[in-house]
């Protein structure tokens, strides 16, 4: 969006140590995306704006109240006033033009002056302490005193060499450094608190994020994310459009459940989404490491043991941010965030069912059943995952599936396990393996409607909406008994 032609009022922001400390071509490299990201954020929301680089600052000139808000969650930015600007000619002037602005903000109030020199200061013939000085002086007979370390009202100046710029009220900003100047990573999206707290702390520390979700709970457990995810991108992701990349996890975890120990499911399930992640990481050629949000200790699949086994044999790095946080602690930062009330929406979809987690799993201890969920389902599940734009995602994306009862005339496709099918068969049902049936569905005529079944209605919904997406009518038939 184009910067407006004229503004009446000007937002200063003052930028992070972090970047205000930087070599001169970082330096410059750091404020070049900074800038992007503040006309991303205004312009999304059709803000008319100039953005003025003094390089000491960043001024923002807009008459948009709605301004203020957003650029206080621009990455980078340390802290932001509202300012008026003023030209002087000399320190007499200055402090004459500081009477109109803040006597009726001083009036009968305690207050301090707090001024800063910016810029080139040996082009300004006094020092801050004189300013502070002569404009105390000034105002004191319209207050109630000075009151250096407590006051009620803070008489903000900032000097420049040809202007001053009045500051009122102080907003903190996140502070850290700028959205996407430490490149792109993939972070991995629960819909609970310390997935997306985790993602703010890394984008805070200059990385833009791509999501990735393994959907374990069907529709509801969409919802979730989704909710957080808006909330998060939204108010906090500017100058990238981050996606969310969608894997149905489902079919894994079945296939994990009949061929492992209860004890280890939640490890188990934990090393298979590192190992799907990787393969995106590899394979989108985009991702410099992987981000989740796990803390030593806080369930027992995080114990310091299962957090090394879980990334075993991984050639990405993985980065916690959260690692040595308290759970209060998270909470409290997804409040500041803002996803704290999206997340208290949904249920969260936590667990597995398997009853007590082992506590210190070693790589030897799963190495078994690690072979026995086949890496070509990982591979299948990832390459078949939905990608949505995080700006253009809506619950309306979500599609349930499920059913409880067959339709008359349907055509039932029984995908469970040849054991089980000879054990407990269904009238007639076509009876088909899995990976069949994901390699041909798109051969089934599309006239009937089909009703897909498994044991616990993991594969048979991943099948569904499979075949949902080549146009046939099909459903996953909700089991009456969910196994563990």
């Amino acid at each position: 969006m184009n910067d407006a032609a004229k503004t009446q009022d000007t937002i200063s922001l003052r930028l992070s140590g972090e970047v205000s400390t930087k070599s001169s071509a970082t330096r410059k490299r750091f404020h070049r995306r900074l800038i992007q990201n503040i006309r991303d954020a205004l312009g999304r929301e059709g803000i008319k704006y100039k953005v003025v680089d003094n390089w000491y600052r960043i001024d923002v000139q807009t008459d948009d109240l709605r301004a203020k808000d957003i650029l206080s969650r621009i990455f980078g930015v340390q802290v932001l006033n509202d300012a008026h600007e003023i030209q002087y000619e000399s320190l007499e002037d200055l402090v004459d033009q500081t009477l109109p602005f803040f006597k009726d903000q001083v009036f009968g109030k305690t207050f301090a002056v707090r001024t800063r020199r910016a810029g080139q200061r040996e082009s300004i013939p006094f020092t801050s302490f004189d300013v502070d000085r002569a404009v105390g002086a000034a105002l004191f007979d319209f207050s109630a005193g000075v009151s250096i370390k407590n006051p009620e009202v803070e008489v903000g100046i900032e000097v420049r060499a040809d202007k001053a710029l009045f500051h009122v009220g102080d907003v903190k900003g996140p502070g850290g450094l700028p959205s996407g100047v430490e490149g792109r990573a993939l972070s991995l999206i629960s819909g609970g608190f310390d997935s997306a707290v985790s993602s703010w702390l890394m984008m805070r520390r200059g990385v833009d994020l791509d999501f990735l979700f393994f959907n374990l709970g069907g529709p509801e457990h969409t919802r979730n994310v989704i909710t957080v995810l808006k909330r998060l991108t939204d108010r906090w992701s500017f100058g990238h459009s981050p996606k969310l990349h969608v894997v149905d996890f489902r079919p894994v975890v079945a296939e994990m459940k009949e061929k492992s120990p209860k004890k280890f499911w939640q490890i188990l399930l934990k090393y298979q989404m590192f190992q799907a992640a990787q393969y995106l990481v590899r394979h989108a050629h985009k991702h410099l490491g992987i981000v989740t949000g796990e803390a030593i200790g806080q369930v027992s699949s995080q114990t310091l043991a299962n957090l090394g086994t879980i990334q075993s044999g991984l050639s990405s790095p993985v980065f916690r941010p959260l690692v040595t946080y308290n759970k209060d602690e998270i909470i409290q930062l997804a409040r500041r965030i803002g996803t704290h009330k999206a997340r208290e929406s949904f249920p969260e979809f936590c667990d597995l069912a398997g009853g007590r987690v082992a506590l210190k799993v070693s790589p030897e201890d799963i190495e078994p059943y690690v072979l026995d969920v086949s890496k070509k389902m990982i591979k299948q599940v990832v390459q078949q995952r939905r990608i949505f734009t995080c700006s253009e995602l809506s619950l309306d994306l979500v599609e349930d599936v499920t059913i409880s009862e067959v339709p008359d005339g349907a055509t039932i496709l029984d995908v469970r396990a040849p054991g089980r099918i000879e054990k407990d068969s269904i009238a007639g049902a076509i009876a088909i393996a899995f990976d069949v049936a994901l390699e041909q569905a798109q051969l089934l005529p599309k006239g009937p409607t089909y009703v897909v079944v498994c044991e616990v209605g993991l594969k048979s919904a991943y099948v569904a909406q499979i075949m949902r997406a080549m146009g046939h009518s099909v459903f996953s038939l909700k089991p009456t008994t969910s196994a563990e």
